[in-house]
């Protein structure tokens, strides 16, 4: 009995001091002391068609604390998120929004004769638009070292087309925030049919079919909400709607007589017109907007990863699009998606940047 104790011990024995190679040695200082690897972000992210809607609702109390007032149409008091500066005025022309002088007013939102930025965010962005903003500066139609222009979200002319009504409280005019002096207005919201090509929305070029902005003459709270397409004049519904539900081409503030509305396009970091997301890159004329990923991502502080809602994989949890890595100062610079030199994008990483953007409404065909 004794004898095969021992033997036993000796096998223990052996073999612990075998696999002594897959112990460590205790730590030789506090654990908080050790510098340890880079925090790491997992983005678990909606894919939904909800992204597509409106960032700001109809009916919401805005007032921090909330006062039990429920604001209907612009606020000038609150400041509205989005691609525009909300305290600077855009002129229009040649399909972009340009920057110009800074704002006034009491809240530095007045822009007489030209667009306000804060009346902009508020009349044209999606959900989609905030989120692509806070994380990365926004979806970017040009970049180059030169020139960065954000781009809204597409949206087809069916139920995620949206429709902003401004009529202006005693005392306010909408000469503050428009080029236009008119008792009221509304500002529709959608991606017009495309001349040529496929007619799916997966398909078309934005490019070329520019999201858009229409403008009418006075309130038009159902210009949105037809019995076929949304955002179309009385003459294209003609005979499918009741006529107080669309404006006639009359009406239109953009260009009478047609309906091709404004291109939501700006030009952003503009000399001396920067934004306060504006980031001053190794290139002396390069400036980018930026986000939470450049913030944190470019000098490695955080990793990122990203998985999204998916309908083929709807009950394994979603598709991971982005394993956790870094966004910039890889070991191989292919691997970046940000150019760290001039802050563009690299297009040939299909990570996260990329994926957001390619968010998009699919499979609606505009000729049906």
């Amino acid at each position: 009995m004794r004898n095969r104790i021992f033997i036993s011990v000796l096998a223990l024995l052996w073999g612990l001091f075998a696999s002594r190679a897959a112990f460590a040695a205790p730590a030789q200082q506090p654990l908080f002391l050790v510098t340890g690897v880079s925090p790491m972000v997992m983005f678990a992210m909606s894919a939904n068609h909800t992204l597509f809607k409106k960032a700001f609702a109809d009916y919401s109390d805005l007032s921090s604390p909330p006062d039990g007032i429920i604001e209907t149409t612009y606020t000038d008091s609150f400041d509205y998120y989005g691609y525009f500066d909300s305290k600077r005025c855009y002129s229009y022309s040649s399909g972009l929004f340009s920057p110009g002088d800074a704002a006034t007013g009491p809240y530095n939102h007045h822009c007489a004769g030209d667009w306000s930025g804060n009346f902009l965010n508020w009349a044209t962005m999606t959900r989609i638009d905030v989120i692509r903003k806070a994380l990365y500066g926004g979806k970017r139609a040009e970049d180059t070292d030169a020139q960065t222009v954000l781009e809204r979200a597409l949206l087809p002319n069916d139920v995620h087309a949206f429709v902003k009504v401004f009529e202006p409280a005693a005392g306010d005019s909408t000469s503050n925030y428009t080029p236009y002096n008119e008792s009221s207005v509304s500002l529709c919201n959608v991606t017009q049919p495309p001349s040529s090509g496929s007619s799916r929305t997966e398909s078309i070029d934005t490019a070329v079919n520019q999201p858009k902005v229409l403008v009418a003459r006075g309130s038009w709270p159902s210009w949105s909400a037809g019995e076929v397409y949304q955002c179309a004049y009385r003459e294209e519904e003609s005979g499918r709607n009741p006529a107080g539900t669309f404006p006639p081409r009359a009406d239109n503030l953009v260009s009478p007589g047609s309906s091709t509305g404004l291109s939501v396009r700006i030009d952003v970091c503009v000399a001396d017109k920067w934004e306060e997301n504006c980031r001053v890159y190794d290139s002396d004329t390069a400036r980018k907007p930026i986000g939470l990923l450049q913030e944190y991502g470019e000098d490695k502080t955080l990793r990122f990863g990203l998985t999204t809602g998916s309908y083929d994989k709807r009950d394994k949890g979603g598709v991971l699009r982005k394993a956790i890595g870094y966004i910039a100062r890889n070991t191989d610079p292919a691997d970046d998606e940000i150019n760290l030199t001039d802050g563009t994008f690299n297009a040939s990483v299909n990570g996260i940047i990329a994926t957001i953007n390619a968010l998009r409404i699919t499979e609606w065909d505009y000729a049906e």
